[in-house]
C-alpha cells in the first residue's frame, strides 16, 4: 500500500482511499494509479469469468455423469443372469461334497463364456476334501440354458 498527502491537510493518506480521513479532503489520484487500479478490476474480472468457465466444465461433466446409463448387455435377454448362474453352480458344488465344510473357492468368479444359442458356461476352481478326508483341488464345469443349470462335470485337478 503506497502512501500519499493529501492537497488540503498534508497528511499522509493511503492511495487506496477515495478521501482524506482527517479533513474528508478528495484525493487526487495519479494517471499511473489510475490505470493500475483499472488493470487490477480488469484482473479479478477475468479470474472470476475463468473460474466461471471451470465451475459449469464441471458441473457438466458431473450432471453428464450422473445421468449416464450403460447401455444394456447384449446377453441380457439371451442368456441366464451371470450372478444366478455363479451362485448355483456353487451351490451344486456345496450339494455333492463329500465334506461341504471343507469346500474352498480359489477364484472369485471363474471363468465365463456364452454362446450364440444362449448357453453359458461357467468355470470354477475349489479345493474340498474327498471321501478319504484329503484336500484335493477341482475343477466344475457348470453349463446353463437361459433359465437353469442343464450339466454339470467336476473333475480332479493335479
Amino acid at each position: 500500500m503506497a502512501i500519499t498527502y493529501c492537497s488540503e491537510c498534508n497528511r499522509k493518506v493511503s492511495t487506496k482511499a477515495t478521501a482524506c480521513p482527517h479533513c474528508g479532503g478528495p484525493i487526487e489520484i495519479s494517471e499511473y494509479e489510475h490505470e493500475v487500479r483499472k488493470i487490477s478490476i480488469l484482473r479479478v474480472i477475468l479470474t472470476l469469468a475463468i473460474w466461471s468457465v471451470i465451475g459449469f466444465g464441471i458441473y457438466k461433466c458431473t450432471v453428464y455423469i450422473a445421468e449416464y446409463e450403460p447401455p444394456p448387455d447384449k446377453f441380457s435377454e439371451t442368456h441366464i443372469d451371470v450372478d444366478k448362474a455363479l451362485n448355483t453352480c456353487r451351490e451344486y458344488v456345496l450339494l455333492v461334497a463329500n465334506h461341504p465344510s471343507s469346500v474352498n473357492f480359489q477364484l472369485r468368479g471363474g471363468d465365463l463364456k456364452r454362446d450364440k444359442q444362449g448357453k453359458t458356461q461357467i468355470i470354477m476352481v475349489f479345493t474340498a476334501k474327498n471321501s478319504f478326508n484329503m484336500e484335493t483341488k477341482n475343477k466344475i464345469i457348470c453349463l446353463f440354458d437361459k433359465f437353469s443349470l442343464i450339466d454339470t462335470l467336476i473333475t480332479e485337478i493335479n
